[in-house]
Order: C-alpha cells, then structure tokens, then sequence
C-alpha cells in the first residue's frame, strides 16, 4: 500500500494506492480505516488501475 495527500486540493483528498483481488475487497476493508470511522472520509471513489510501468507492474 502506498498513500498520501493529493496537493492542491480542497477539501484536502488523499490517493491510496492498495493492491488487491477486487474493487469490492477494498471498499469492504476501507470500511474499517480510522479516517472512516472518525469521520473524516466524505467520499470514495474505487478504480482499477493496471500498472505496466515501474515497480509496482508485475513482470
């Protein structure tokens, strides 16, 4: 997993970049984020991203 905040944004967003099986496997697991929880979190988006690039696309 890496994350961060998106610079230039208000309200302020983060990126998260999380490798998993299926879209639904993570909004289930971001579910139990302390952000979420406390609050902080108004809106998720969810999208598949298919790396080919750098050290995070499979060889």
């Amino acid at each position: 997993m890496a994350s961060g905040p998106l610079l230039g944004t208000e309200p302020g967003r983060a990126l998260l970049v999380v490798r998993a099986d299926a879209a639904d496997q993570v909004r289930q697991e971001l579910l139990d984020d302390p952000f979420q929880t406390h609050g902080f979190v108004t809106d998720v988006d969810v999208v598949e991203w298919n790396p080919v690039i750098g050290i995070l696309a499979e060889g």
